[in-house]
């Protein structure tokens, strides 16, 4: 997604698109619409990623209780600077 809105800066940023020349009128729309798509791009993946941690809670709840006795809690190393990373993006 991050390199489809590049993309698309980069074709806003230019005056030509396909050979013809883009009004400003034209050009004042694609930035709206390229600064939305972007602020939308960011909500989708904050909700994604939270999504995501309440997944993990669930299954943390599932390894605790009694009846989780079907889940096996698998242990990994990590990079930290990564998670602290996500959870500042979110």
């Amino acid at each position: 997604m991050r390199e489809f809105i590049k993309c698309l800066d980069t074709l806003v940023g230019n005056d030509l698109v396909a050979g013809k020349k883009v009004s400003k009128q034209l050009k004042d729309k694609m930035v709206k619409a390229v600064i939305g798509l972007r602020t939308c791009s960011k909500k989708i993946g904050g909700a994604g990623k939270f999504i995501d941690y309440f997944v993990h809670d669930i299954l943390d709840y599932t390894i605790l209780s009694k009846d989780g006795q079907n889940f096996i809690k698998q242990c990994s190393v990590f990079d930290v600077r990564k998670a602290v990373k996500e959870l500042l993006e979110i």
